[in-house]
């Protein structure tokens, strides 16, 4: 089993190159397409500033240089994706979702790769991303989130499996069998907490899920 399609959320950040450059060689390693994805808004943080604009004249100004704002960071982003792909020869993409624009976007470009890669600083500095939690409930995609201090280490030597005999966990299993297949180590990890109700009954409560 192997991916075809890997999707990568790539930005301006020191993080994003490190998480195209991870991308790029899963892509290289499993023969598979790989599509950058640039959503706009996520450019750079916003300003609280912005907000409080007063008239035509300052706002079309406002709107003018985020344009142009956007516009540079989107070409850098790109020349950075482009350069990483051409340098290991992959079959590449560059998709950019505009400032706004609708979820539906980012759905479907997930729905349409095998595995995601996404990072975790999005969830504060760049307002405009999805977390990885919601982007996996909509889209039901595997996700990928690599660490903000990741330090460009081969990911998948030693991979802890949470097993609680679950629809998810066999799911979550069966979407990471490429990392587990090429892991020389895999601890399978199961987690038994019984909690007494007052009536006197027993309950296992399913507690943990897959950690790749």
């Amino acid at each position: 089993m192997a991916w075809k399609n890997i999707a990568v959320f790539v930005d301006a950040t020191p993080e994003g190159e490190k998480r195209v450059g991870y991308a790029a060689t899963l892509a290289q390693q499993c023969g598979a397409h790989l599509a950058g994805i640039h959503v706009v808004s996520a450019g750079r943080p916003g300003h609280r500033t912005d907000y409080f604009v007063v008239g035509e004249k300052a706002i079309r100004a406002l709107v003018a240089w985020q344009k142009a704002a956007d516009e540079a960071v989107t070409t850098m982003v790109r020349r950075r994706f482009e350069a990483i792909s051409a340098k290991r020869e992959l079959s590449a993409e560059f998709r950019v979702i505009r400032r706004d624009g609708p979820n539906e976007d980012l759905i479907l470009s997930s729905l349409h790769s095998d595995l995601v890669v996404i990072g975790r600083r999005e969830l504060h500095e760049l307002p405009g991303y999805w977390s990885p939690e919601r982007l996996l409930l909509a889209s039901g995609a595997p996700i990928l989130v690599v660490p903000s201090d990741w330090k460009c280490e081969p990911i998948s030597k030693k991979i802890v499996v949470g097993w609680n005999a679950s629809r998810e966990a066999r799911r979550a299993i069966a979407d990471a069998l490429p990392f587990l297949l090429a892991a020389p180590s895999v601890t399978v990890l199961v987690v038994s907490i019984h909690t007494r109700e007052p009536t006197g009954t027993v309950r296992s409560p399913a507690l943990i899920s897959p950690c790749i």
